[in-house]
């Protein structure tokens, strides 16, 4: 499993730096732009001039969307892991992977739109799957490739991460801190994201685009309330990332890291071709456009981690970081108004936008295997899946956590298969479309 991890994040690693040059580290150059480009999906004009174009949702729901997957349960659990693990150096190896990143993200969005297809019931339907089967001439390995990403990806959403094993924590995590019995916690799961989904991606986006953003704003509320009772520490606290971030355990730890930090969202790229698939159902005037919103995500899962690690590392009584500190970040009684029913409230909700956003991720999956007749059949069956993962007690818990690792491994590598065919294409549309300068009339 470890060599496998290592060949994972250097495969990463690898094709990050290759697209941060061949898109002329369009991280830099475009960022502001990105930036731009979320904050005018807010103003009428811009969100009248995008109903007229194809997709079923925002750009900035789906950016939501994509959030609501990298930024479930394991924003703080992964922050904490990469620090346990890796040491207060494993943040700066967070940052240049997720710089290194951006770029992959970009590609995603970008070609999600570019080869989406309408699917059957009219709705937009893109993702990896679909540029792999385009990418590659040979039908013969495009198309296995192309059903083995959705295989994994539908196994991830249905079996592992994306439901069971979301269900699972919270269920557990209600349990020990508030003697709330796990069926109780798995049923009310149940309901209210079965009201979700089976309303589909726009009920989805709904709820996304209103939760999320509130959910962001209490994590940098929470973190900056604690960083700024003790911002003396700050310049100590930078010194202490940057002065380990080349020790032995910090190297050893970013290798570990990544792969954790790609699993619960917390690395540039993301959980593989999470962005591709939720940009393919966007309004889209141009691929581009989709590609720099999706960009912008990078940078905001980036900023949250940052404080949430300053925020752990500054109340850890530095130097060093005890272990047991850093994984008892969610008993930090301070981190969010009224304690630790603050952090039960929202990390459910967390849960919560984080599980029907895998719901709609796995659906695109099954779409690409059965087609869309099926549809309702799997909603029924997550939904039965997330009840029932809530209860679980055994050791499968620790399989499923292992699985989950392979299908993410799996999916990331058959991703950057299809991203690097695909590389060329993404450089060469990207500098003509800014040498057009259409990107102006968006803003």
């Amino acid at each position: 499993m470890s060599l496998l991890k290592i060949f994972v994040a250097c495969s990463f690693l690898a094709t990050a730096i290759y697209f941060s040059f061949i898109t002329k580290f369009i991280q830099i150059r475009k960022f502001k732009l990105s930036l731009r480009l979320v904050a005018s999906n807010f103003r009428k004009r811009t969100k009248l001039k995008l109903m007229k174009e194809k997709g079923d949702i925002s750009p900035f729901s789906a950016l939501m969307i994509n959030l609501g997957i990298t930024g479930g349960m394991g924003n703080f659990a992964g922050v904490a892991t990469a620090l346990a693990v890796g040491g207060p150096g494993a943040i700066f190896w967070m940052w240049l992977v997720g710089f290194l990143g951006m770029p992959i993200t970009y590609a995603e969005g970008f070609l999600g739109v570019k080869y989406r297809r309408t699917a059957e019931n009219h709705t937009m339907s893109g993702g990896p799957m679909y540029y792999l089967r385009e990418s590659l001439k040979n039908k013969y390995i495009s198309r296995p490739l192309a059903i083995t990403f959705a295989v994994c990806g539908l196994a991830l959403t249905l079996f592992l991460l994306g439901n069971v094993l979301q269900s699972n924590s919270m269920a557990l995590a209600n349990s020990t801190q508030f003697n709330i019995p796990r069926y109780i916690t798995a049923l009310l799961l149940a309901v209210s994201v079965g009201i979700v989904i089976i309303g589909g991606v726009k009920r989805i986006g709904f709820f996304a685009e209103r939760l999320v953003p509130i959910l962001i704003l209490l994590s940098i509320l929470g973190t900056l309330s604690i960083i700024a009772g003790k911002f003396t520490q700050i310049p100590a606290a930078i010194i202490l990332i940057l002065k380990a971030a080349f020790s032995t355990q910090a190297m050893s730890g970013a290798l570990l890291g990544t792969i954790l930090l790609r699993a619960f969202g917390l690395a540039g790229s993301r959980v593989a071709g999470v962005a591709a698939v939720t940009q393919a159902a966007a309004k889209s005037p141009d691929p581009v456009y989709n590609g720099l919103i999706a960009m912008s995500g990078v940078f905001i899962a980036l900023a949250i981690n940052t404080l949430i690690a300053l925020s752990v590392i500054m109340t850890s009584h530095l130097p060093p970081i005890p272990t047991t500190t850093v994984l008892a970040l969610g008993n930090n009684s301070s981190f969010l108004p009224f304690g630790k029913f603050g952090i039960a409230f929202t990390t459910f909700v967390f849960g919560f936008i984080a599980i029907i956003s895998w719901a709609y991720y796995g659906e695109r999956c099954f779409e690409f295997i059965f087609g869309t007749k099926s549809i309702k059949f799997y909603r029924l069956f997550f939904i039965f899946l997330l009840f029932l993962g809530g209860m679980l007690k055994s050791n499968l818990i620790i399989v499923l956590w292992n699985l989950s690792e392979l299908s993410i491994a799996a999916l990331m590598l058959a991703n950057i298969v299809g991203l690097i065919r695909l590389a060329k294409t993404v450089a060469s549309t990207t500098q003509n479309y800014y040498q057009t300068g259409q990107f102006e009339e968006l803003l």
